[in-house]
């Protein structure tokens, strides 16, 4: 395949799956936007677990509401906490029993 077509077709199908996602789950993108803010008027803060990319993604979220998603948005840090723990080391979990590696 031609390398600027794939980058043209990844970015198009990119782009649909956020518009359909906007579409088909917009009502409880809201309700989990309400639940944290209430989570967050409350004093309280959000726990993120993973193991693997979902670890990754877990450091990640934290990191963004620790800072802010966006320069226009002036707010204070959101506490976050994302647990840690021994599956955090692997990479490859999900390649089944006895084919772990361990970074």
């Amino acid at each position: 395949m031609n390398k600027e077509k794939f980058i043209t077709e990844s970015l198009k199908e990119s782009s649909e799956t956020k518009l359909k996602i906007g579409q088909g789950c917009k009502e409880d993108i809201l309700k989990a936007v309400n639940i944290l803010s209430e989570v967050y008027r409350n004093g309280n803060k959000l726990l993120l677990c993973g193991n693997g990319g979902s670890a990754a993604d877990c450091q990640h979220i934290a990191t963004e509401l620790m800072i802010r998603l966006s320069h226009h948005i002036q707010r204070p840090a959101l506490p976050a906490v994302r647990g840690r723990g021994r599956g955090d080391d692997r990479a490859g979990s999900g390649l089944g029993p006895g084919r772990l590696r361990f970074a």
